[in-house]
Formats: structure tokens, sequence, C-alpha cells
């Protein structure tokens, strides 16, 4: 921490507070999901309290992970919006067929 001994319980809160909003802006659906979360998240945290040294390596695993997370989303409502998309191509391409066979 900064300033010697006197700031180090305080890194570890902030770095805890950090760790939790972050879970949290991946906007968490259930508390389920909230929980398995945290487990990611003391999975994270646990080595870090052993190994102090460690933290830059959990820091970037947990970027890591949290960019997977974050391009799945991504992913998902991409796939979601396509899916739509093509519910709607496929009525106007029906009504576009039946508009020719009148002609």
């Amino acid at each position: 921490g900064e300033g010697g001994g006197g700031g180090e319980g305080e890194g570890e809160r902030d770095m805890w507070v950090y760790l939790f909003n972050d879970s949290v802006v991946f906007g968490s659906s259930t508390t389920q999901d909230l929980m398995n979360k945290i487990k990611v998240i003391g999975f994270f945290w646990l080595p870090y309290l052993h190994v102090r040294a460690g933290y830059n390596q959990q820091q970037y695993q947990l970027q890591q992970q949290q960019q997977l997370m974050q391009q799945q989303l991504l992913l998902q409502r991409q796939q979601e919006k396509n899916k739509e998309e093509e519910k709607e191509g496929s009525e106007v391409s029906e009504k576009e067929k039946e508009e020719k066979e009148k002609k």
C-alpha cells in the first residue's frame, strides 16, 4: 500500500470492492448468477491473500476472465439479434413472393 505498512489493509479492501463492483458490472440476472461470479472472484482472491507477489498475475487472469465473459455476452446478444433479423427477413421475403405471384 501507499505510505508503508499502514496502507496495506486498505489496498486489500479496495481490491475487494473493485472485484465485487466489476462482477456486478457484468449485469447479473439472478442471485445464482451473482453467487457464481463471487465464486470466480474468490478463486482469484484467495491466492492473492496467500501470495501478495502473485497479485499482478491474478489481476491479469481476472482481466482475461472478464474479457472472455464480456465476449461471450456480446456473442450471445449478436446471435439473438441475428435470429431476430433472420425472422424478420424471412417474413419479408414471404411477402415479396406473394407480391410477385399476384403480378
